[in-house]
């Protein structure tokens, strides 16, 4: 494909011009499917720029309609070797090392990332992450859907202190940024970004009901019982952690802790988390991110000439 859709510019980029590390630093995507995609560049009479997708046996939506539909293994290998350096991992860290930036403000970086490294190691809540992935890379966000998230992000905006989105660039470019964020992050290929932010977001509720039960001692029965469940999960066999999970489904609330009567304590969980995980995106520092990468750029060029 000619162009990417850069969705920390909000803008559409032809593959002449950009370098081999745009991809990366300004996270350019599938204008279609929101997938990663590398730039690619390939001599015949004359150099041919294109953008291209991972492979597609990686790729959740592989009928995407600017894919490559007949490409071969062979020439899957040749063009991850002539993108150089760029690897999807690369691309995929960017959003983690914004989030632990964010994150950590009153925490130690080392320590939070064995917490959420520990998070995804406990079979149980994998299998939970599975689940929350499944359930939302199969929404279809446009239209009443996507209306519905920016509400969300409106509400927890309202929640939390006015100036919790430290950075430069204004609430609504925020929220443009963290719902093309969200859209790449429920694509297969980067699944493993959705379940650090998963673990993220479970952190949070965690030390949010530590502070409750510490400092409130009208906590209902359900939250005590959630949060025990939680901090059960965080260290305990798959077979136990899905004896609970399997728990908190049968644990039905009503309103006004849910909207609809009868939904399940698990039901209420994942709602919560999701809740979180947009709110992460909202509050990370995309313009500081771009200035850095401005900066470190600029000092490159100096130093070359």
């Amino acid at each position: 494909m000619k162009l990417g859709y850069s969705i920390l510019l909000g803008e559409y980029s032809d593959a002449d011009d950009l370098d081999y590390t745009a991809c990366k630093d300004f996270q350019i995507v599938c204008p279609s499917c929101r997938e990663p995609i590398f730039k690619v560049v390939r001599t015949e009479t004359e150099e041919i720029h294109y953008l291209s997708h991972y492979d597609k046996e990686d790729a959740y939506i592989q009928n995407c309609e600017l894919r490559v539909k007949s490409i071969k293994q062979n020439d899957i290998m040749k063009n991850n070797l002539l993108a150089r350096d760029q690897r999807l991992k690369y691309f995929l860290q960017i959003l983690k090392e914004m989030t632990i930036e964010v994150i950590c403000e009153t925490e130690n970086k080392e320590n939070t990332i064995k917490k959420l490294d520990g998070i995804i190691k406990q079979k149980a809540l994998y299998e939970m992450m599975k689940l929350h992935f499944r359930v939302a890379s199969k929404i279809d966000l446009r239209g009443k859907e996507k209306d519905a998230m920016m509400q969300v992000f409106d509400e927890y905006r309202e929640d939390t202190s006015d100036d919790f989105v430290k950075t430069t660039f204004g609430f609504e470019h925020q929220k443009r940024i963290a719902f093309d964020m969200y859209q790449t992050i429920c694509s297969y290929t980067a699944k493993n970004n959705y379940f650090f932010l998963f673990s993220a977001a479970y952190i949070f509720l965690m030390n949010r009901f530590h502070l409750r039960f510490k400092e409130d001692s009208d906590m209902k029965d359900w939250e005590l019982y959630l949060f025990e469940s939680m901090n059960t999960l965080l260290n305990c066999s798959k077979e136990k952690g899905l004896s609970i999970i399997r728990d908190l489904i049968g644990y039905k609330l009503n309103p006004p802790y849910v909207t609809v009567p009868g939904r399940s304590l698990h039901f209420k969980l994942a709602t919560e988390i999701s809740h979180e995980m947009l709110g992460t995106l909202l509050r990370l520092r995309y313009f500081e991110w771009l200035q850095k990468l401005r900066d470190s750029k600029s000092q490159l060029s100096q130093s070359i000439h």
